[in-house]
């Protein structure tokens, strides 16, 4: 593989004011007749590609970054409830819930690339309120109000791996999963308080408590694990020790990349906080969004090519709901900056190089984007998603440990934007 050459020079930044990028509306096509009265933009998600948000009863697609949106209607049920909505590279999958003779039925579709098909019906033993789906990096995991669901085939079929119960703890009431590094998360039902978080290293068959870490909300990136409850709790050696880097957060949402994070608070007014230093300081960045009005919410915060995207919801008597976008940018007032500007990517090999069990992968960015960096067999199976999120540019490092894996050579690749490149390795035991 040839070698790219790498050029980089150092300047010094002096802001003398504070210049932050205002948030703006991007709602085109998703337009005010399709929302259910009083709602807006309940959820976003996105792959490398595409942008995917859901009203009340609708869902839409842009692959524009949020300038113009498409309606996915076709074959979802008659005014339907969207109760949730995941995807990855491949596949989107939303919940519906709609009423049948005054009960509520829910169903879980998937997108075939023209219209929904259903997947999980509501004439099935799986046919339960969804609270999160999330994706594994190789398999797609469902919480329903009692039970633990899995699919190993794209979401195609669906089996039950436990029914979740906690006595004395949490009662069914699992909230939010998340999956880092063999370990599953499950945070508490939003509003109940006094009950802790779960924990489960055998693929969701059983579960203990993590003492005083108690939330609702869970992300992960590549560097931590995160908690959202009445703080913010962060753990960077997946749940041996977690610190407390906000208090009284009462998010609704986190982006976290690197020492940045950006929230959404719960209680309305739109408001939404930055931090650069790790979640030491906080400033508000409102300007733009919806205000002055105790009915709107953002509900996601996600990033995509360079933009952040908030999804508003609200009472249209009051407030715009819809989605808006503003650049990730957040500029100092008064403070020298040093910043190294790359003009290239590059993947450094990994070191050290042979490696038991552990070994580091570096590589930089000159561009913000969506980066995924991935381990494989050399018969070419994934075997480790180390990196799948939105980063800035600059450079960065993360750890892989093979202690599961047999020796042997191993490829990482790395994907941002347009470029690729791929690496081998070798493990020696």
């Amino acid at each position: 593989m040839t070698k790219k050459l790498l050029y980089g020079f150092t300047i010094f930044i002096f802001s003398v004011s504070s210049v932050l990028a205002q948030w703006m509306d991007s709602s085109e096509g998703l337009t005010p007749s399709q929302y259910y009265t009083h709602e807006g933009v309940y959820y976003l998600a996105n792959n490398s590609s595409t942008i995917y948000a859901s009203t009340f009863h609708s869902v839409f697609y842009s692959t524009d970054g949020g300038a113009n949106w498409i309606e996915m209607a076709n074959g979802l049920p008659s005014d339907p409830n969207i109760e949730s909505i995941a995807c990855n590279e491949s596949t989107v999958l939303v919940q519906t819930k709609i009423t049948i003779d005054t009960y509520a039925k829910f169903d879980l579709l998937k997108w075939n690339g023209s219209s929904w098909q259903n997947v999980i019906g509501h004439d099935t033993p799986f046919a339960e309120p969804i609270r999160t789906i999330i994706y594994s990096g190789t398999d797609w995991y469902a919480k329903t109000y009692g039970k633990l669901i899995k699919s190993t085939d794209d979401g195609e079929t669906w089996t039950e791996i436990n029914s979740i119960i906690f006595p004395g703890d949490l009662p069914d009431n699992g909230h939010f999963l998340a999956y880092r590094n063999g370990k599953m998360y499950l945070g508490a039902e939003m509003g109940i308080v006094n009950r802790p978080v779960h924990v489960s290293t055998d693929d969701g068959l059983n579960w203990s408590s993590i003492d005083n870490l108690q939330g609702s909300y869970i992300y992960q990136n590549s560097n931590a694990i995160y908690v959202v409850g009445d703080s913010i709790f962060k753990s960077t050696d997946d749940s041996s020790t977690w610190s407390v880097i906000h208090c009284n957060a009462h998010s609704l949402s986190l982006w976290v990349s690197g020492d940045t994070l950006v929230q959404s608070m719960a209680g309305g007014n739109g408001s939404a906080f930055y931090s650069i230093d790790g979640g030491d300081t906080w400033n508000a960045f409102n300007e733009g969004l919806p205000q002055g009005n105790p009915s709107a919410e953002i509900r996601n915060i996600i990033s995509f090519s360079g933009n952040f995207l908030a999804g508003v919801r609200g009472n249209p008597l009051f407030t715009s709901s819809g989605v808006y976008a503003r650049p990730i940018d957040f500029t100092t007032t008064g403070v020298q900056k040093e910043t190294e500007i790359l003009e290239n990517y590059h993947l450094s090999q990994n070191y050290p190089n042979p490696f038991n069990p552990s070994t580091k992968i570096s590589w930089q960015s000159p561009v913000s984007s969506h980066q995924t960096l991935k381990v494989y067999d050399i018969l070419g199976n994934e075997v480790a998603t180390l990196v799948n999120e939105y980063k800035s540019a600059g450079k960065y490092e993360v750890e892989f440990n093979g202690e599961e894996l047999p020796s042997g050579v191993y490829f990482y690749q790395l994907r941002t934007g347009s470029f690729v490149e791929t690496k081998k390795m070798l493990l020696l035991r």
